[in-house]
């Protein structure tokens, strides 16, 4: 699958693929491949009623997937070659992407030694009850969904806090606990704010960096995501970053 510059290539489904770019400035040749096997949304335990129906019961009202990857290649930016051997990870969706129904998410991607863990917290106007927890920890020994999440920013209320602490419970009980050091991570990258209605946007801001896992003392790496619905004039000074 190609547009002429980017071409996609599924070499083994949910497993290997290859993304190429060829661009003026830009170029990528990457190869991905699955750590783990694919995470599926509806894994999660269901959530209240909902307006969209059945799939809205789920924390993400649609199809997502998600899943760990190692990838390797390279890149090349204004002439300069880099060459990459590290771990990533991808999620992709399929129908309408609504998020203008959320007064704030948290969205993760965690790539640890043996794991790779991925979940979210939504508040969705639109649904009863209006939070909504799921996501799953991947490992060799399968996936494991997760059915609550508490969430505790230090300081409160920043726009990029020192760290953010995650409190996961997964579906047998077990109690995960994370810290995302976001005062440390690269970014913020503001995405373009979205339209709700007349005076409100939803806006949303990704970091990568570092993540702790407060019991076990190891290190992760990943992306942080989060949005908030605000008034315009608070989202203005954002529009520019």
């Amino acid at each position: 699958m190609t547009d002429g510059r980017l071409s996609v290539e599924m070499i083994e489904p949910k497993r290997k693929l290859r993304v190429t770019f060829n661009g003026d400035k830009f170029k990528s040749d990457l190869h991905y491949d699955g750590r783990y096997e694919v995470f599926d949304y509806k894994q999660c335990p269901g959530a209240g009623e909902s307006p969209l129906g059945q799939i809205g019961r789920w924390p993400l009202p649609y199809n997502h997937l998600v899943q760990g990857l190692y990838v390797k290649g390279s890149v090349e930016i204004n002439g300069k070659s880099h060459k990459l051997d590290a771990i990533a990870n991808r999620d992709h969706s399929w129908g309408m992407r609504n998020e203008m129904v959320f007064e704030w998410h948290y969205w993760t991607g965690i790539n640890f030694k043996d794991r790779f863990i991925n979940f979210c917290a939504i508040k969705d106007i639109t649904a009863e009850p209006p939070i909504k927890h799921g996501g799953g920890i991947c490992s060799d020994q399968g996936n494991v969904a997760i059915c609550r999440i508490v969430v505790r920013e230090d300081p409160p209320g920043a726009e990029v806090p020192k760290n953010i602490y995650y409190e996961l419970e997964d579906v047998s009980g077990k109690i995960h606990k994370l810290i995302f050091h976001s005062g440390e991570a690269l970014g913020p990258v503001y995405f373009p704010n979205r339209p709700v209605e007349e005076g409100l946007v939803y806006e949303m801001l990704d970091l990568w960096g570092q993540w702790t896992d407060e019991t076990t003392g190891e290190i992760g790496w990943g992306l942080n995501e989060v949005g908030r619905m605000k008034t315009d004039a608070e989202a203005k000074g954002n529009y520019a970053r």
